[in-house]
């Protein structure tokens, strides 16, 4: 009977300790970070080609800063080369901080079940000056 108080001491501790390791391992399951929402490898790839591009291309960003129809044009044969016209369609938008304007891209089609769009977007920023550059990706439907 002496060691009786020792064996429920201990008990006691494992008891806690299983309890407490429960809760821990419940905590860490049920409480992860969200998955990614599912952004295909294909449109990812794309999205890190197009922004490495205007990351390192000067010229590039010069258009994006220096936006107007030279501009468009500059980054419309530049979309031509880095997106596979067969399997994705595209659309982009420039936004320009001085003065500021954010035209509103109207031609992409509505979410489905068919169609999802992708957007991703980078903030450009030269001599003070600043841009925000969108891009918008969807795949292609087959026909």
């Amino acid at each position: 009977m002496v060691n009786k108080r020792g064996f429920l001491k201990t008990l006691e501790a494992v008891i806690a300790i299983i309890v407490f390791l429960i809760f821990m391992v419940s905590a860490l399951v049920f409480n992860q970070a969200p998955q990614d929402q599912g952004v295909p490898m294909d449109v990812k790839a794309i999205q890190e080609t197009v922004f490495s591009k205007i990351g390192t291309d000067l010229e590039l960003r010069q258009c994006i800063i220096e936006y107007d129809s030279y501009g468009q044009q500059c980054l419309g044969d530049e979309m031509v080369s880095l997106i596979p016209s067969q399997t994705m369609e595209y659309e982009f938008e420039v936004c320009l901080n001085d003065p500021p304007s954010c035209p509103i891209v109207s031609d992409l089609p509505e979410d489905t079940e068919e169609i999802t769009v992708y957007a991703d977007s980078m903030i450009i920023q030269e001599d003070g000056e600043s841009a925000i550059f969108r891009l918008f990706i969807w795949k292609k439907l087959q026909e």
